[in-house]
């Protein structure tokens, strides 16, 4: 699978992703399957955590349009 990654240009709360990711496949509409939050440890380095969208579910289960996410807390949770 290749991914496209793109800067949240709608973010407007912390709880909005600041990447989203695309899933890129030749001759294909991009299909966004996951989503990046920038973060800050309490040790004070810099990382990133995210979500990616479970493919085993059927399609028709997949919501449309902007989710109800939760923002990463101070330190990694994996």
């Amino acid at each position: 699978m290749k991914i496209v990654v793109f800067k949240n240009s709608y973010k407007d709360t912390d709880r909005h992703p600041d990447y989203i990711i695309y899933r890129s496949e030749e001759g294909e509409d991009l299909v966004k399957v996951g989503a990046l939050w920038l973060g800050k440890s309490s040790k004070g380095t810099d990382y990133m955590s995210g979500k990616i969208d479970d493919f085993d579910q059927p399609e028709s289960e997949h919501k449309d349009g902007e989710e109800e996410v939760q923002t990463p807390d101070d330190d990694i949770q994996f």
